[in-house]
């Protein structure tokens, strides 16, 4: 099991699309689900929570929880305006080996730094909502005994794969 840590909005559209995307996974694996937990989170700018989820160590689960955090991520930018990831203000950095932290919009802008979920999540919500489909994928970069590393980036409608992580500054995987 791996826990997932979300930043989120606190507004009842982003908790219910990671409220449909958990109870999805529920069904799929029922006796592999941890429990969910929310935590204070005075670190963050305010509406912002932190929610964590004990993610059955499963490649669905996985992209259907990319899939939920690319629909919040949506919903945010049809809100508020954010700049383009690559406008300057946000590098790549991996999260804390301790902790994966899936953060959403307003969380990766806030911070101005995130690991290639949170780049490839937001990049394709921003083409979304400009009119390009795309979506975040999964790709499998070493599979060792203790686990497998996968990079998340962006599959764009024209056949173009984009790489926001590379592009902010990830050298390559430190994993």
């Amino acid at each position: 099991m791996q826990p997932i840590t979300f930043e989120l909005p606190a507004a009842a559209e982003p908790s219910g699309i990671l409220s449909d995307a958990w109870a999805n996974i529920a069904r799929w694996y029922p006796g592999e689900i941890g429990g969910v937990t929310e935590e204070a989170a005075p670190d963050l700018p305010d509406g912002l929570r932190r929610v964590t989820l004990g993610c059955p160590a499963r490649l669905p689960a996985y992209e259907l929880l990319l899939t939920a955090l690319t629909l919040i991520d949506i919903w945010c930018r049809q809100r508020w305006a954010f700049p383009s990831v690559y406008a300057g203000s946000i590098h790549y950095r991996e999260d804390s080996p301790d902790r994966e932290v899936w953060a959403s919009t307003p969380a990766l802008h806030a911070r101005g730094w995130g690991d290639c979920t949170d780049l490839a999540c937001d990049r394709a919500a921003e083409l979304i909502v400009g009119g390009t489909s795309s979506t975040p994928f999964l790709r499998l970069e070493a599979a060792r005994s203790d686990r497998d590393y996968f990079h998340v980036m962006v599959a764009r409608d024209d056949a173009w794969i984009e790489d926001p992580s590379k592009a902010l500054g990830m050298l390559q995987l430190g994993r």
